[in-house]
């Protein structure tokens, strides 16, 4: 199966200023900028790139904010009702509608424009799923890139080719050659795989396919729909 690239995971995405200025100044012209996101793994190279930044712009302070996933959005949620956002922060291709809806983000797009930032270097699509009422409100700062990952010993003693695996589809009514694919990979104790009208799915010894994602953005997610999943906007 090709490698597919999915909708950005993150981008950094700018508060907007409500009631008091959002960044800190000093009498100085000194600036503290406040940075949040939820990847603690990321941080050295967070801290590299702001030490790089720094290099340029002395005067400019960047304060690191760290919450897990599952408090992130809370926190985000508290911190604008309390009109005490971060500055700038990872946002969600799922989650930053709402905030573009609800006035607390700032359009980047002259911004862009005016720092010279290309496009371009952009997968187009992935680009503009930053994008609400003709406003660009973010940047792709990383996205996922999703693979099909295969033992070669399972397909040699199923007969199935390596070579072919890329060229298997899937569609959501039947599972198309992917999940007949599947199928001749998962065996039961007796030897017979889901093809086969002996087949025992109480009996499995080998299943065609491991799906360890606790959300399903790696793996299920791409089969709800051929289960009966209804999806919501």
């Amino acid at each position: 199966m090709n490698k597919t690239r999915s909708a950005a995971l993150a981008a950094l995405a700018v508060a907007a200023p409500l009631g008091l200025a959002a960044c800190g100044g000093d009498e100085d012209g000194a600036v503290t900028l406040r940075y949040a996101f939820w990847d603690d793994n990321q941080r050295p190279a967070l801290e590299a790139m702001i030490e790089e930044f720094n290099s340029e712009h002395p005067d400019i302070a960047i304060e690191l904010e760290q919450n897990p996933w599952d408090d992130y959005w809370t926190a985000l949620d508290t911190q604008f009702a309390a009109e005490d956002a971060p500055d700038v922060f990872w946002n969600h291709v799922s989650r930053f509608p709402t905030f573009a809806d609800n006035g607390v983000l700032l359009p980047i797009g002259d911004r862009i424009e005016e720092d010279g930032v290309d496009p371009s270097i952009y997968p187009e699509n992935l680009y503009d799923s930053w994008r609400f009422e003709d406003e660009q409100y973010g940047l792709p700062k990383d996205w996922d890139s999703i693979a099909l990952v295969y033992r070669i010993d399972a397909l040699e003693a199923a007969g199935i080719d390596p070579a072919t695996v890329s060229d298997l589809e899937w569609n959501p009514v039947d599972g198309g050659t992917y999940v007949e694919f599947l199928r001749k990979l998962t065996i039961d104790e007796d030897g017979d795989n889901a093809l086969s009208p002996d087949f025992d799915p109480e009996n499995v010894v080998q299943y065609g396919t491991a799906m360890a994602s606790a959300t399903g953005q790696t793996d299920w997610w791409n089969f709800a729909a051929q289960n009966g999943c209804s999806l919501q906007t």
